[in-house]
């Protein structure tokens, strides 16, 4: 995604103030907004999707541009994301199935413990928030190494590690959110900037 930002008066703050210092007004304005819009999508990202935010927040980045550069970019990157990150669940014949992260693990294992429960008729997992899900032909295995596992019998008989969403396809979904925080967040830095410029207070002037 890419946002364009038309500046009014630029012209005249720069006839004004001279291009350096408006060159670099616009460009810490854009820093700042990028990392206001890093926060801004992990927040949304969370809100909407059971993703820990501090795993979003590795996986979004805020690049740095020099002062002539005038663009601040912010890249979001991620793998499939395993069904087991989600912690799905599954009920059968009075056992409870579901992945647990122990202290210290970065890995969720498979824990197993006694129900009452009915039986969920495949694994449930919260995906999205407060929307559960029932994935009638996904089940749990544990591999000789002690991997624990969802997976998909596939056409061919094959076993298939079941992974459901990448952090770019999640924000794919929210950018116009995401554009509009970008577009807010910019005006009232730059507004800040062209302030202190006029009171001669701005932090880079010397």
């Amino acid at each position: 995604m890419r946002i364009e930002i038309d500046i009014k008066n630029i012209n005249e703050l720069r006839a004004r103030f001279g291009n350096r210092k408006v060159n670099r007004a616009t460009q810490i304005a854009l820093n700042r907004t990028a990392r206001k819009v890093k926060t801004e999508t992990v927040n949304i990202l969370n809100k909407k999707w059971n993703i820990q935010k501090q795993d979003l927040n590795r996986k979004i980045s805020v690049a740095a541009y020099p002062i002539s550069s005038l663009k601040a970019e912010v890249v979001v990157r991620g793998k499939p994301i395993s069904l087991i990150y989600f912690r799905p669940t599954a009920i059968k014949q009075g056992i409870k199935y579901t992945f647990l992260r122990a202290k210290g693990q970065n890995i969720p294992r498979l824990a197993a413990m006694r129900t009452r429960a009915r039986d969920t008729g495949g694994v449930v997992v919260e995906i999205h928030r407060t929307k559960k899900t029932t994935l009638k032909k996904v089940f749990f295995i544990t591999t000789r190494q002690g991997v624990s596992l969802a997976v998909i019998r596939r056409s061919d008989n094959r076993l298939q590690k079941v992974s459901v969403i990448t952090e770019a396809s999640m924000f794919r979904q929210v950018k116009d959110k995401v554009m509009k925080a970008a577009i807010e967040a910019f005006q009232k830095e730059f507004k800040r900037q062209v302030e202190a410029l006029y009171k001669y207070k701005a932090d880079w002037l010397s």
